[in-house]
């Protein structure tokens, strides 16, 4: 992973907002059961993986080469598990395809040098800004589910209560922070 240098109040910024994101997902990951639980269970290791990215070099851990191998496996049991589903004939809901999106990014920004694949890390800053204003609106909250029989709509989640603005403020800082880190990779 190679990061231009950073200013250290952006560092420091970046590092106390995504400790913010894990403290949130973790809690909630704890509290919640069935597959909610893996869903916070995934953005709390995306936020504790760009809390590395934000550290100086020399107090990351684990290492870049484990965070690679830690997105790779999740990211193939993801799949796996969304497969299964859509197999089963069982729906999967929207935000999993985007978890997913967001673990796949995670392992190309720890394996990969972002500026080395222009045109793929553009797509992905823009997804990412697309995806923070989709979270900070709102407009991403609800329960949309995706099975083999195609896009069923199910009833839309309130975005307004206490809990869901909190896990919305921080799925939108999450990937506010990796636009940025995708650009400043390149």
């Amino acid at each position: 992973m190679h990061v231009l240098l950073l200013p250290e109040w952006l560092r420091l910024t970046g590092v106390f907002a995504f400790a913010g994101v894990t403290a949130v997902h973790l809690q909630h990951a704890v509290m919640a059961s069935g597959t909610r639980r893996f869903w916070h269970a995934g953005h709390t290791l995306m936020a504790a993986g760009m809390i590395s990215m934000f550290l100086p070099a020399q107090f990351r851990f684990p290492p870049p080469l484990v965070w690679t191998v830690i997105y790779a496996l999740a990211g193939s049991a993801l799949v796996l598990w969304m497969v299964l589903m859509l197999l089963r004939r069982q729906a999967v809901g929207l935000f999993w395809p985007d978890l997913l999106i967001g673990i796949l990014t995670m392992f190309y920004m720890f394996a990969l040098r972002p500026a080395t694949i222009i045109p793929l890390t553009v797509v992905l800053a823009t997804y990412f800004v697309a995806d923070a204003v989709g979270w900070a609106t709102g407009w991403l909250y609800n329960t949309q589910e995706v099975s083999m029989s195609g896009l069923q709509f199910g009833r839309r989640a309130s975005p307004s209560t206490q809990r869901a603005i909190l896990v919305r403020i921080t799925l939108a800082t999450m990937a506010a922070g990796m636009a940025y880190m995708l650009v400043a990779m390149s």
